[in-house]
């Protein structure tokens, strides 16, 4: 397979789904990106044992737990791209979200840690194994309609322009560098999350701040 054209999976995690603008943002973003095309495009809630089979290399790790909570927090936005794999997860930005180029999608807009907004395939071979789990749990596939499902998507969430990552990534800090009390730190995160997260109900955005926090302890 020509090394400009592999296909391989693509998803934003639930944070970017909850998120309602900074999803749409990024997504957007991949979307007019002419270096790679969106094959197929589908909103998922990904089930216990999709979320193990997706991530079977983890199982037994300390993050482990903490990360099978992240990904069932809400649904993602999956998709099949078209393009470079080594050149689409540097231009995303490294794994963790404080470590990643404050121009990268994930240093710019991600949060802390592993809440870091996108899943890309790392390899061809990765790819491979990646796209037979979800056709086979999902029906991930080549979609015809995927132009006007992207676009659609886009338009319905770019209205509401709440994006405080900035906000969230200093909280952060400030939580990791023990500037300010846990609790303190906590009730601002909340608070920004009922902006961002505005279709999701109190009891949500209390877990994914949990999320949040925890993956700052790791």
């Amino acid at each position: 397979m020509n090394s400009e054209k592999e296909r391989f999976l693509v998803f934003l995690k639930p944070d970017a789904y909850l998120r309602k603008y900074v999803g749409a943002k990024i997504l957007d973003i991949i979307h007019r990106n002419k270096d790679y095309k969106i094959l197929a495009f589908k909103e998922v809630t990904m089930t216990d044992k999709h979320a193990k089979r997706h991530y079977q290399e983890h199982e037994g790790k300390d993050f482990f737990p903490w990360l099978l909570k992240f990904i069932k927090l809400g649904p993602v936005l999956a998709m099949i791209v078209e393009g470079n794999i080594q050149k689409f997860r540097d231009w995303i930005g490294a794994t963790k979200c404080q470590e990643a180029d404050s121009q990268s999608i994930r240093g710019d807009l991600g949060i802390y840690g592993g809440v870091n907004l996108v899943h890309a395939s790392d390899s061809a071979k990765t790819a491979k194994r990646e796209l037979k789990i979800w056709n086979e749990e999902i029906g991930l596939t080549i979609d015809k309609n995927v132009e006007s499902a992207i676009k659609d998507y886009v338009s319905k969430w770019s209205l509401n322009d709440n994006n405080y990552s900035k906000k969230l990534q200093k909280w952060c800090s400030e939580l990791v560098n023990s500037k300010k009390t846990e609790d303190v730190i906590r009730k601002k995160i909340i608070e920004l999350l009922k902006e961002e997260c505005y279709t999701s109900d109190e009891e949500k955005v209390k877990i994914f701040t949990d999320v949040i926090i925890d993956a700052c302890k790791l």
